[in-house]
């Protein structure tokens, strides 16, 4: 009841939103002599649970101390809101107009950007954005996976742009029974054929005692394991609809011979304890059990430098075999990204390009906003940023800390001292070898068959879930995926498919 009334109250401060202008109500748009444009911006904190106002007041008053000696007529007032209490921060201040700019991603729910720009919450930056520095320290394929339908809504943070999926190891077991990940898969293989070659690995760690031969993590994986045939429209619908990467047609992937062969492969695989069927489909397969060494494979999302897990796990050494292409689509670019209120004028929407064009390309400014103040929250040691035990300081890290992803380019901020030194080298080759989707920068916008579209992400949870976690056993599989698509169909899924596949028409042809 509690989220429903919060809702009901969201839904009632956007009509209002819909109908004010300005920006900031309750706040100064100027600061001192009026001649200065002053940007209210949110973020949220990950790395700390509690902000320490006075450290934030001195970053806040270095970077503006920065601007103003560049000869910029921006400053800016930061609110820093803890994780867990950011969504509903950033709503009522986006209702009462005291955010102009604030710190979103794809993934978050209420003001994740298809909800923002569905209901009209931030500010269309198409007209603002060229030839400024902000938009020309990123390349423009991804600025246009962040589009939407071809406008610029969000400003990306830049970083790794593609995504793809490996299968990764733990090392001490994958040398005990001779697994080489690195060569296993084959890139032209079909993607069932490439998960059954895990096969006799998974059979002699079963033999051995390995609790976890194969750990999902009670994570549906065809979305992400079956991005080398299509590219699938959004998360919540779990590969119901998508882009058929051949042919760049609108298809129904639940249908497809991939995804029966997949669902056959890992109900085998269920059927012969290879992976844990009650804690997958229980939704209790924890990503913990890769801090202990009763596990041999499980699913890693592809990063610039598959090392840097390293930690995660309890510190142990891990191997990965890359199993799908990386790919650039509509959602790679906006995981982590900057938006502007829809309330703001042009002047103020200006000044937040201006703020975040010093933000992702002067190295002092990068600093100060991620890692904090040189000498209390970090050293740099040898050119890199320091915050950890060893760097000689009192608490490093414990007044303020941000990463970059969530921050800003990783072109703008100094290496962190565990990084290594070709870092940004390898996130532009990564980047540069994903292969672009056909229909990147596409956003369905489902809101005509809204009533449709809930029910089938409902399906999901009742059938689609337990075909992907292995939940369902091998003989069984084909019968279980017809009891799918009937629900489906009684749910409406034609109505949604159709809806998706005319926008997405129309919008390929607009393209070209």
């Amino acid at each position: 009841m509690r989220k429903i009334l919060k809702k009901i109250l969201f839904t009632s401060f956007v009509g209002i939103l819909a109908v004010m202008t300005g920006c900031s109500s309750g706040f100064s748009d100027k600061s001192g002599d009026g001649s200065t444009t002053n940007i209210h911006l949110y973020r949220a904190t990950y790395n700390i649970g509690q902000t320490d106002e006075r450290e934030l007041g001195l970053v806040q008053d270095a970077i503006n101390d920065k601007l103003q000696k560049k000869g910029s007529k921006v400053s800016v007032t930061i609110k820093e809101i803890p994780n867990e209490e950011y969504a509903d921060a950033v709503n009522i201040a986006l209702s009462k107009q005291e955010a102009d700019l604030f710190w979103t991603a794809s993934w978050w729910n209420t003001i994740g950007t298809n909800d923002l720009y569905q209901q009209k919450l931030v500010y269309d930056l198409t007209g603002l954005l060229k030839n400024t520095a902000l938009y020309k320290s990123m390349p423009e394929w991804y600025w246009e996976a962040a589009q939407y339908n071809g406008r610029d809504y969000f400003v990306p943070v830049y970083k790794e742009g593609a995504e793809g999926y490996d299968i990764k190891a733990l090392k001490v077991n994958a040398d005990k029974y001779g697994l080489e990940l690195e060569h296993l898969f084959d890139e032209k293989a079909e993607l069932a054929d490439n998960l059954r070659k895990l096969e006799p690995y998974l059979k002699k760690a079963k033999a051995d005692g390995i609790r976890y031969p194969y750990l999902g993590r009670s994570t549906g994986m065809f979305q992400r394991f079956g991005m080398d045939y299509y590219d699938f429209f959004e998360q919540p619908l779990m590969a119901m609809i998508g882009i058929n990467l051949k042919t760049n047609e609108v298809e129904n992937p639940i249908q497809s011979k991939e995804f029966a062969d997949y669902c056959k492969v890992l109900g085998n695989w269920g059927e012969k304890g290879y992976l844990n069927v009650d804690e997958e489909i229980g939704k209790t397969s924890s990503e913990l059990v890769c801090q202990t060494q009763n596990w041999l494979v499980s699913w890693w999302t592809d990063i610039p430098n598959n090392a840097e897990s390293f930690g995660r796990d309890g510190n142990q050494e891990e191997t990965f075999g890359h199993l799908t292409q990386n790919y650039i689509n509509s959602h790679t670019a906006t995981g982590s990204c900057f938006a502007v209120s829809a309330a703001c004028d042009e002047e103020k929407a200006k000044a937040c390009i201006e703020f975040l064009g010093y933000l992702y390309t002067d190295v002092e400014i990068g600093n100060l906003f991620t890692y904090g103040i040189e000498g209390t929250d970090y050293v740099l040691k040898n050119g890199k940023v320091d915050r950890t035990a060893e760097s000689g300081l009192k608490n490093p890290g414990t007044l303020y800390n941000h990463s970059p992803w969530e921050s800003t380019s990783i072109e703008a901020v100094n290496l962190l001292s565990d990084e290594p030194d070709d870092k940004l080298a390898r996130y532009k080759s990564f980047n540069e070898a994903a292969v672009i989707s056909p229909a990147s920068g596409f956003r369905f916008d489902h809101s005509s068959v809204d009533a449709q579209y809930n029910a089938l992400i409902s399906l999901y949870d009742q059938y689609g879930f337990l075909l992907d976690t292995g939940g369902v056993p091998e003989k069984d599989v084909d019968a279980a995926i017809k009891k799918y698509q009937e629900a489906m169909d009684e749910a409406g899924y034609q109505e949604v498919f159709n809806a998706a596949k005319e926008q997405y028409d129309k919008w390929k042809k607009q393209k070209k």
